[in-house]
């Protein structure tokens, strides 16, 4: 369970990283450009901050459904490990 909740963290850090970094080309490109390139950008940068976060919630259930609860690993545990 650990281990799902590290691979979510550090997803969630890099997706942050991406996202704040889109960000700040947006907001320090605003004085250059017209503000229908803004709303582009913008809607880029959201576009691709719905896709990193939907293909986290894919990975998300892909561990969910692929891991054995505590009580399964036990019961296996207990039937073939050698006393």
């Amino acid at each position: 369970m650990s281990e799902v909740v590290e691979v979510w963290m550090s997803e969630l850090a890099k997706l942050k990283d991406k996202v704040g970094a889109k960000k700040r080309m947006v907001f320090s490109s605003k004085g250059k450009q017209g503000e229908g390139d803004d709303e582009v950008e913008e809607q880029q940068v959201l576009k691709e901050a719905r896709k990193e976060s939907s293909r986290m919630a894919q990975i998300q259930r892909d561990l969910d459904s692929s891991t054995l609860s505590e009580a399964t690993v036990c019961l296996l545990m207990d039937r073939f490990v050698p006393w």
